[in-house]
């Protein structure tokens, strides 16, 4: 923990920063996840993860900006729609809970680039499940955060099947 972190909103009270940094910690989720990991390696051995091959959101530009053929996969939780605003420009919005329904729908003759808000789990257990089905699936790096990050614009959020 570095003091910078926390000094100009806590001063020297490194304790009541952590205890803030604990109340912010989405500790439902976190179980779930844990449960979920135990689960797959108590039943199913190795766990399939995804390569460590994302797409940096300065190289999802590029290839934008050149025209490339590529399909963007935009994945969130239902618990997350809330907090959602925009999206990528071009991208299909779908559930990640429902990828079963939706998976074999994807196109199978270009790249799909899937994204979620920070780009870890939702993106990630998405691009695994792609890459099993035989997709070219890769992650946005960082997720829509990073993608803000660089500045780059987006659109309105919506849950419209044909965006």
């Amino acid at each position: 923990m570095y003091e910078h972190a926390y000094h100009l909103d806590f001063g020297a009270k490194a304790g009541a920063y952590v205890d803030a940094v604990m109340k912010n910690i989405h500790w439902e989720r976190v179980g779930a996840r844990f449960l979920r990991l135990t689960e797959r390696l108590a039943h199913a051995g190795p766990i399939a993860t995804v390569e460590h091959d994302d797409v940096a959101p300065e190289d999802l530009l590029a290839r934008l900006q050149h025209r490339e053929d590529i399909a963007l996969l935009d994945v969130c939780l239902a618990e997350d729609l809330p907090m959602r605003g925009d999206m990528l420009p071009g991208a299909i919005f779908r559930a990640a809970e429902t990828i079963a329904d939706w998976a074999d729908e994807l196109p199978r003759d270009k790249p799909i680039v899937v994204y979620c808000i920070y780009g870890f789990q939702v993106s990630g257990d998405a691009v695994a499940e792609l890459r099993r089905r035989g997709l070219n699936a890769q992650a946005l790096s960082g997720g829509i955060a990073a993608w803000h990050a660089i500045g780059v614009p987006t659109v309105p959020f919506t849950k419209a099947e044909n965006r």
